[in-house]
């Protein structure tokens, strides 16, 4: 067992940066309705006629 006492030097504990909470987002005010259309897509006779042919080919 040691009798005498050693101060041991310890390196500085590195200094965590805080993290910067995120700024809210401002919320976005809009009186005007969206005017959001659902989207359609139209196919050519050629591409339905096409994918009825690989349909019956499958079968």
């Amino acid at each position: 067992m040691v009798d005498w006492e050693v101060e041991i030097e310890r390196p500085p504990r590195p200094q965590r940066h805080r993290q910067r909470q995120p700024e809210p987002e401002p919320e976005i005010q809009d009186d005007e309705l969206l005017d959001l259309k659902p989207l359609q897509i139209e196919m050519s006779d050629k591409e339905e006629e096409e994918e009825d042919n690989d349909e019956i080919q499958k079968l």
